[in-house]
């Protein structure tokens, strides 16, 4: 079967204006875990409801960083996101990457992407970067928002996406059809550099 390309990620204009009527985030067990909607942006601050929290938005090419000031967190948290949407402008595929220092190694990353329902779950996600570096997740839940596959980013991953121009992430439907989504990793380095 030939597979789907299809989606874009944020255009790279004029980097990024966002509200939170626009601004759509899943928690999860992994923390926020989607930005459905930004326009372009370098930085923006939110104001959400309550004054104790401060979210700030910076654009890095075709990749944003999310970081979410409280009280109660120190430093701030901060994601990495990259977001693909249909022509439709529903969401194809969130790929999120956090910081965390919860394994044994000390700190690492964790990649997670979220697609929509309607996957074939025993086929996880593939990721090709360059053609050539391969990781490939398994889903582990899904939700009325999508379905969530998750794993720590080894350094061979995250090396070759610092030093790589494109990934290939791909899922099937249940229908059995291929759905290959391009990543471009414009602004990569620059992004996880922040977290």
């Amino acid at each position: 079967m030939e597979p789907v390309e299809t989606g874009r990620a944020l255009k790279n204009k004029a980097p990024v204006q966002c509200s939170l009527v626009m601004a759509c985030f899943v928690l999860s067990a992994f923390g926020p875990l989607m930005l459905f909607a930004c326009k372009t942006a370098a930085q923006h601050t939110l104001s959400a409801p309550s004054s104790a929290v401060k979210t700030e938005l910076a654009a890095f090419n075709d990749w944003v960083v999310q970081c979410v000031d409280t009280e109660n967190t120190t430093p701030d948290h901060c994601t990495l996101y990259y977001y693909i949407s249909l022509d439709n402008g529903y969401p194809l595929l969130v790929f999120q990457i956090n910081r965390t220092t919860l394994q044994p190694a000390g700190e690492q990353y964790i990649g997670i992407f979220n697609v929509p329902l309607g996957v074939y779950l025993p086929s996880g996600i593939a990721v090709e970067i360059d053609q050539s570096v391969a990781w490939h997740l398994s889903f582990e839940r899904c939700d009325q928002n999508g379905c969530y596959a998750g794993d720590l980013m080894g350094n061979q991953v995250i090396s070759a996406l610092k030093q790589g121009h494109e990934a290939v992430v791909q899922f099937t439907d249940v229908a059995g059809q291929l759905i290959s989504a391009r990543i471009s990793l414009i602004g990569f380095t620059d992004g996880i550099g922040k977290l």
